[in-house]
């Protein structure tokens, strides 16, 4: 009798081990994820708030001045993407009562480009191979003290979003039909350094 106890004992803790164990790996597995796809996020949004931040000094910069400023700014900070690969940027103007951009979504405003990530090169594609609609110096309004910008104070506001391709870690299925990788992107929205003089507007 204790024999068959026994035996019954250990099948009871084997079915146990069969049902718990799944659930701890995955929660083990998803905390890594988790972990990892935080950073990814945080340097995301690190890359999205420098460029911004580069591009609002430059106001009444040529176009080309303008984007390649921030292309070079986001290049140096991809190095910070570990877990997957740089994919797009969106440079636009924030109008009032315009959404953003959201993941995997296109210009939200005419004065929009869109710059994809050249694996090749390890860098975002210049001003010259970008797609979209230039917001040109002429266009970008940053007067002190005036009224006639989107960004308050008499300025426009500039936005950059960036997205990438964040690949799972541990390769563990956690949703069937997830796939292998995840979109995270960021947006800054900023408004532009005021300049004096008649050239601001």
């Amino acid at each position: 009798m204790r024999f068959k106890r026994g035996r019954g004992e250990r099948g009871a803790a084997m079915i146990e081990t069969a049902l718990i164990l799944p659930v701890v790996i995955m929660l083990t597995f998803g905390s890594i994820e988790f972990g990892f796809a935080f950073s990814e996020q945080g340097a995301v949004r690190g890359s999205s708030r420098s460029a911004a931040r580069t591009i609002t000094t430059l106001p009444k910069a040529n176009a080309d001045v303008f984007y390649n400023a921030a292309l070079t700014n986001l290049d140096a900070s991809m190095s910070n993407v570990v877990s997957g690969e740089p994919d797009f940027v969106l440079i636009y103007e924030k109008l009032d009562g315009v959404d953003g951009p959201t993941v995997d979504g296109g210009c939200p405003a005419t004065n929009c480009m869109q710059f994809d990530w050249n694996p090749v090169a390890g860098a975002f594609q210049d001003f010259a191979g970008g797609s979209g609609n230039e917001w040109d110096n002429t266009e970008r309004y940053a007067c002190a003290g005036g009224s006639g910008g989107s960004g308050g104070a008499g300025t426009d506001r500039v936005g950059v979003y960036v997205e990438v391709d964040h690949d799972w870690v541990t390769g563990l299925p956690f949703i069937p039909g997830m796939g292998t990788t995840v979109d995270i992107g960021a947006t800054t929205v900023m408004a532009l350094e005021p300049v004096a003089g008649a050239g601001c507007s």
